[in-house]
């Protein structure tokens, strides 16, 4: 992929090879299953309200095709859990769950680590 064309909807790492990324753009990418468990781990929110945050703090866009299944995929590992509620019309509520906490920990540590390693 030539660094000028635009970077795709959440790509996997080894397909942003060649895109033109700032590192933190990167990053939300290829961990955006952290970086949703880090903002739910603030305050609930509904799938729009991710887009909205993680476009407004890391500069990326995510597009619903990326983001709504990887929040079932979530859901279904019991990392956050929706509910549904009515207010005009249907909208689902993320939260992130205990075990999604645990997890979380883990992968602070981890990245923590990786980092102290290079420097």
């Amino acid at each position: 992929m030539e660094p000028s064309k635009r970077c795709g909807k959440g790509l996997p790492e080894a397909q942003l090879e060649g895109c033109d990324l700032s590192a933190e753009a990167r990053f939300t990418k290829v961990f955006l299953d952290i970086v949703i468990l880090d903002q739910l781990s603030r305050k609930p929110m509904h799938g729009y309200g991710l887009m909205r945050e993680i476009k407004s703090q890391h500069g990326v866009t995510v597009k619903s095709g990326t983001l709504y299944p990887l929040l079932r995929r979530l859901e279904q590992e019991g990392l956050i859990a929706g509910r549904w509620q009515e207010r005009g019309r249907p909208t689902k509520t993320y939260g992130i769950t205990a075990e999604g906490l645990r997890y979380l920990a883990q992968a602070k540590t981890m990245l923590r680590r990786i980092i102290q390693r290079e420097t």
